[in-house]
């Protein structure tokens, strides 16, 4: 048996209201649907934010909670009772000129800035002076000998393929970065480790 949709609006309509003549005009109710926003994400110890629920009908909207141990609602009032996700279903059923609306459902989270393992982003602080790296060339001879001589040769040689500038830490650090001729290598040195070489490259006789 297949049934209209016309037929089945008149059976509905029939079914609410027999034969009275306080039926609408043409047996049918008019359709509404529901507009539900969801809130966005809540933290417990805050004020909620409203709710807003509208049917195109112009007919209150009714609220409920799905979770009532994360929260609760009264009317439009939002309580949020403990972190976890919450869920929201927003129906409306309808009058005498308007049949019920298709339930609109809404999810979001709540949390608790006081849980284990929830962390406030730290802002870290700069140094109003920075920390002063000191070269020391003795020092830069013995790292030289031991990271660059195998490809370079000794600093001090004629021959030695030292990069033009290397006396400067940041263009070691640059070709290190870069790379160049398989620095990456040398990663690991630190700081105080390229301004030592570089004061070193500077004055190779020491």
């Amino acid at each position: 048996l297949s049934v209209s949709q016309q037929i089945a609006d008149n059976i509905a309509t029939y079914l609410t209201y027999g034969v009275s003549a306080s039926a609408p005009s043409g047996n049918a109710l008019t359709t509404q649907t529901i507009t539900f926003t969801s809130p966005g994400q809540q933290t417990l110890g805050t004020t909620p934010a409203s709710l807003l629920a509208t049917a195109s009908s112009g007919l209150t909207v009714t609220l409920a909670s799905i979770t009532a141990s994360v929260c609760s609602v009264s009317a439009s009032t939002l309580t949020l009772l403990a972190a976890g996700n919450c869920t929201l279903t927003a129906s409306q059923t309808g009058d005498t000129s308007y049949a019920a609306a298709p339930s609109q459902q809404v999810s979001f989270s709540v949390i608790d800035p006081n849980a284990t393992g929830t962390t406030t982003p730290i802002t870290p602080t700069v140094p109003s002076t920075p920390v002063q790296v000191i070269p020391v060339a003795t020092t830069g001879k013995t790292l030289y000998a031991a990271q660059c001589a195998g490809c370079h040769g000794a600093a001090a040689a004629g021959a030695s393929k030292v990069l033009n500038g290397a006396n400067s830490a940041l263009t070691i650090l640059n070709a290190i970065t870069t790379n160049l001729g398989g620095m990456a290598a040398l990663t690991s040195l630190t700081n105080q480790s390229l301004a030592d070489i570089a004061a070193y490259l500077a004055t190779p006789a020491i």
